[in-house]
């Protein structure tokens, strides 16, 4: 039984399937509870199949559901774990029957009902905030690295999953790295540890955020601001602040 009282029989099998151990405690603690809840209703329409060509994990529509293809060993290559793969993937089934994107498969942002000016807007407006935001969990994790409160290790799985993001475009694979990235903070780190760093706080800002769109399937995403930076550093965001004002 997870600590928050469920029993996600569907993520567990899913997990144990693909050669992981399915770990359900602290998701309460971590604040991950509503993310698995919203990855355990997900896997009710998708189906898992492992393959023999060694190629990242994919996810798309089939029949009336999702299916998702993905080779236990390209997992082990590439530092990607089990939990952190159903969490990615079953992330892209959700959003897809989530949001209100208009028919744009995947795609995890609500389009309006409106002109296609109007739309083309939205879209533009809300990647470029998506863009935004995975920029700035980049900066709290070099913060952290510098402050060591992460390793070596962990700082360059974030900024690689940073840059998948934004090089397959956010718009798909924006809160699929948030939820995968959160996993690995919930396994690699105690809850103590991974408090105190400025990266795990955003990606729980993130979580928070990305919420309201998809389940109101109207709104749009939203900037994120990042964690208390020091009155130095205030200073600095004034004088640029500044600087911009007088061009």
């Amino acid at each position: 039984m997870d600590q928050d009282g469920h029993r996600r029989h569907r993520t567990e099998r899913a997990v144990q399937d693909a050669g992981g151990r399915y770990s359900p405690n602290s998701s309460a603690s971590s604040g991950l509870e509503d993310e698995r809840d919203f990855v355990e209703a997900s896997l009710a329409h998708l189906t898992f199949e492992e393959t023999s060509d060694l190629q990242a994990p994919q996810t798309g529509p089939e029949g009336d559901g999702y299916h998702t293809s993905y080779n236990a060993q390209w997992l082990v290559d590439n530092d990607m774990t089990p939990e952190e793969m159903v969490a990615h993937e079953g992330t892209h089934a959700g959003n897809d029957m989530s949001y209100s994107n208009d028919g744009m498969s995947m795609w995890n942002l609500n389009i309006p009902n409106d002109t296609p000016e109007v739309q083309g807007e939205s879209v533009n407006g809300q990647r470029a905030t998506m863009e935004s935001n995975m920029h700035k969990l980049r900066k709290e994790a070099d913060r952290d690295l510098e402050k060591k409160r992460i390793t070596p290790k962990m700082h360059g799985k974030i900024a690689e999953r940073v840059d998948y993001a934004l090089g397959q475009g956010v718009v798909i694979e924006y809160s699929t790295v948030v939820n995968e990235l959160a996993e690995r903070f919930n396994k690699k780190m105690s809850k103590e540890d991974r408090d105190k760093t400025r990266s795990y706080k955003f990606l729980r800002n993130l979580r928070d955020e990305i919420r309201g769109p998809r389940v109101s399937g109207t709104s749009e995403h939203r900037s994120v601001d990042r964690s208390y930076r020091g009155p130095v550093h205030r200073t600095q965001d004034a004088v640029k602040d500044a600087v911009k004002k007088r061009r």
